[in-house]
């Protein structure tokens, strides 16, 4: 199995374990907007999703690990960055270097089970967080 199948079976896995969620197929960015515009939150890393969504005032939840949400960040109401608190980010590295020489054995298991390892930083209970706070705006 290829590397994008793989990928695509976890976000299923993923998707079915939240109500309400859903995996989409390739879209038109036109329907992409419209299905953005159904959404109480977005949750994005820093892409053009995440930009998409605060350029139609959803309220998003961005994610900016090797990227600077001071430099690219999303712009307008109800928008919250959440940027990784890493040893060496924001790096603006497109691929990942860092070498984990600072790490004992047990913490490089734990940081390197997710790539890059800045967003290991940002924990799904951190994320909630922020869904909750954002939804009572």
């Amino acid at each position: 199995m290829g590397q994008r199948r793989r990928a695509g079976c976890a976000l299923i896995r993923i998707a079915e374990a939240i109500p309400g969620a859903k995996v989409m197929s390739q879209l038109t960015l036109t329907e992409i907007a419209s299905q953005l515009m159904q959404t109480d939150v977005v949750i994005a890393v820093d892409t053009g999703l995440a930009h998409l969504a605060a350029a139609l005032g959803r309220p998003t939840i961005a994610l900016y690990g090797a990227s600077d949400a001071e430099k690219t960040g999303t712009y307008g109401k109800n928008q919250v960055h959440l940027s990784a608190v890493f040893q060496c980010s924001p790096c603006l590295h497109k691929k990942c270097n860092y070498q984990s020489k600072d790490l004992n054995q047990r913490e490089k298991q734990q940081v390197f089970t997710i790539n890059p390892p800045c967003f290991s930083t940002l924990t799904p209970s951190l994320v909630w967080q922020n869904i909750v706070e954002l939804a009572n705006v």
